[in-house]
């Protein structure tokens, strides 16, 4: 419980290793990714205002995010890092994808409804959004802003899994990159824009 209290990753001299732990409410402060880790466990970031990166960069890293969690700097994923959107939420930050392995933005739980809002944007080469790795159900996803496959792979950004899908904002494939809206995804529709610039 870290309601009304500020909680620093390096605040005890070493690597903070968050292992299958429900940080409820309050601040938790990010310095250096060397100051902490996220293990493949059931994490979770309940109400929880993040000030810095979020930084999911070890193999499987792995972290649910739920009722107004915030995020002020970017979140950064590599190494099969999975970043969970649980319940009904608007996400408003920058995301990006790094290195070989798939990494996942996933929409949790029976009915939610997660919107990357207008300032949101994600980046990356290999990105798997919508499909849920912890809470089942009829989810959907509406994108405001700019998903971006911005990094020659053949592999790409792929929406999968998913009831709905509506694009409100811009889906883009670019230097090479592969945006993908896998059959997974029951209904999809398009109110926005879907750039091909060599991608």
């Amino acid at each position: 419980d870290n309601s009304g209290a500020s909680l620093r990753t390096d605040d005890f001299g070493g690597l903070m290793r968050f292992n299958g732990v429900v940080l409820d409410g309050g601040t938790l402060v990010t310095t250096s990714s060397a100051d902490y880790s996220f293990s493949s466990g059931a994490n979770v970031l309940n109400n929880v205002n993040v000030q810095g990166d979020l930084e999911l960069l070890q193999n499987s890293a792995t972290t649910r995010v739920r009722n107004g969690t915030d995020v002020s700097g970017t979140v950064r994923l590599a190494g099969n890092g999975r970043l969970g959107f649980e319940g009904t939420q608007t996400v408003n930050w920058d995301i990006d994808q790094t290195g070989a392995q798939n990494a996942q933005l996933t929409v949790e739980g029976s009915n939610s409804v997660v919107t990357f809002g207008p300032s949101n944007s994600v980046q990356g080469a290999r990105i798997d959004i919508g499909s849920a790795f912890a809470i089942g159900g009829t989810r959907t996803l509406i994108n405001q802003g700019l998903v971006s496959a911005d990094v020659a792979n053949v592999t790409g950004v792929r929406f999968s899994s998913i009831a709905s899908l509506t694009n409100d904002g811009v889906i883009e494939a670019m230097t090479g990159g592969r945006e993908q809206v896998m059959a997974s995804v029951a209904d999809f529709t398009n109110n926005g824009q879907i750039n091909i610039g060599s991608g």
